[in-house]
């Protein structure tokens, strides 16, 4: 029995893992929806909290 050629493996949610540490820069707006999945209550994610979080996530000293 043969098995089928091996292709690239998707990772979670069915995006392939390549593109999963992309370099582009985020939008306030996608920084935002990404605050939200985290909280259970979204007020919780204020103006002042994405404004921090953006800027540290341009910070490349930052970055692991």
């Amino acid at each position: 029995m043969q098995r089928a050629p091996r292709g690239p493996r998707a990772g979670r949610y069915g995006r392939s893992q390549p593109g999963r540490f992309a370099l582009s820069r985020p939008t306030r707006e996608q920084m935002r929806a990404f605050l939200t999945t985290l909280v259970h209550d979204p007020s919780l994610i204020t103006d002042e909290l994405v404004e921090e979080r953006y800027t540290q996530a341009l910070d490349p000293e930052a970055r692991i």
